[in-house]
């Protein structure tokens, strides 16, 4: 099942009950919702790497259970509403994340022992490991098709981790 979000630019404003401080209203004229085009224009990404993330978006959208989200900064790919990957736009390349483990609760900042950490299993070292205080995840920036296949086959480990 290949799943979508809404591109829809309909207004919550038609299901208001009216008068003037009315909380639907003020958070229509708040919350806006981007499509992967308008994410990609902002970031003022190039053609060459539009064409990428188009033929990358293809492919993940062939998977079972795959929708994904735009926002101001990066699209993410979900499986069973969960994140795989993010691909975060720059003007010549996308950096690709993939979360390996979270060190942090959350809900109040304290830190937690780490529990179902995925492993990337990337004989060619393509991602490098990026750590912080609250995360560790997998980045990689991918400026050409060139490597595609192998690209497909590490993002894939973390699709299929969401079983």
């Amino acid at each position: 099942m290949i799943q979508h979000n809404s591109n829809s630019k309909e207004s919550i404003n038609k299901i208001s009950t009216g008068g003037k401080n009315n909380i639907i209203e003020s958070v229509s004229q708040q919350v806006k919702v981007l499509s992967d085009e308008e994410t990609l224009e902002g970031k003022k990404v190039n053609d060459n790497i539009k064409e990428l993330y188009y033929q990358i978006k293809e492919k993940f959208l062939e998977w079972d259970d795959v929708s994904f989200s735009a926002k101001t900064h990066y699209v993410s790919f979900k499986r069973n509403k969960k994140v795989f990957v993010y691909l975060n736009f720059r003007k010549e390349y996308i950096r690709v994340h993939m979360l390996s483990f979270l060190k942090t609760n959350w809900s109040d900042s304290t830190q937690i022992e780490p529990k179902n950490k995925f492993i990337l299993d990337d004989h060619k070292k393509m991602f490098k490991v990026v750590e912080n205080d609250y995360k560790a995840l997998y980045s990689y920036d991918i400026k050409n098709d060139n490597d595609l296949d192998y690209f497909y086959l590490m993002v894939k480990q973390k699709y299929n981790s969401f079983n």
